[in-house]
């Protein structure tokens, strides 16, 4: 999905279903996107670096 999104400029898709669970990484998702439309992606390469760990296991899991 993120592959797609990518090519269309002010676009950015976040929560639960890309980032991991709960809303602590929905909410890290969230701040990631803002970072993302803005031009700044450190906020998406730091999310894709260390992921939201749940109680379950990583994120995504």
């Amino acid at each position: 999905v993120r592959e797609h999104v990518a090519k269309l400029p002010g676009l950015a898709v976040c929560g639960a279903a890309y980032d991991g669970v709960g809303i602590p990484a929905s909410i890290a998702s969230a701040y990631a996107a803002v970072d993302q439309i803005r031009g700044d992606l450190r906020g998406v390469e730091e999310l894709t670096a260390h992921p939201v760990q749940s109680l379950h296991g990583g994120a995504g899991e």
